[in-house]
């Protein structure tokens, strides 16, 4: 399982790597296990600190425990960015925008990395939530990337949408937004 994680993490480190570098101060909202989390620290020299609802961390990681989940223990812009790496389809679609709020208020920009609304795709997450942590919500409240712009214009969220690569066996396919 690991293994699996060390490789989704490269997926998600070739996305946001025009974004990310040593003197970046990171948050990593919904940072799960941490192995991403980790693995993001490493591979960039930042400073990452981890929020989740729940610690079930495989990795050491700065955390701070989420006191309810909507809110970020954190003052005003203490992050350079903020990280949601696939974990906004694990909670209603009203607390999404709650907390793409809340981490706009704690970080300068905002990078969120989601999950393409697929069969295979909810199929694979529902598992891997399985595996991972059974505990953690998973409502499948995945948007597609016209219902993401289309919530961000609504919300008066400027945004931009950056395509993902992945291989050709990979499960599923993301989006990648920057939020200014």
């Amino acid at each position: 399982m690991e293994v699996t994680l060390k490789y989704r993490s490269r997926i998600v480190i070739g996305a946001i790597a025009p974004f990310l570098s040593k003197e970046k101060r990171i948050l990593d909202i919904g940072c799960g296990n941490g192995v991403v989390s980790d693995e993001i620290r490493s591979h960039f020299g930042c400073q990452l600190v981890g929020t989740d609802i729940l610690s079930y961390l495989r990795r050491p990681i700065e955390f701070v425990l989420m006191k309810t989940p909507d809110a970020l223990e954190f003052g005003d812009k203490a992050f350079d960015f903020g990280l949601f790496i696939d974990v906004l389809h694990h909670m209603p679609f009203e607390r999404q925008i709650a907390l793409i709020k809340e981490a706009r208020r704690v970080c300068r920009g905002v990078l969120i990395f989601e999950v393409k609304p697929t069969l295979l795709a909810k199929t694979v997450d529902f598992l891997a939530n399985q595996l991972h942590n059974h505990r953690m919500p998973l409502a499948l409240t995945h948007r597609t990337k016209q219902e993401w712009m289309r919530l961000f214009e609504e919300q008066r969220i400027t945004a931009e949408f950056f395509e993902v690569r992945k291989p050709a066996f990979w499960p599923s396919t993301n989006y990648l937004f920057f939020l200014p």
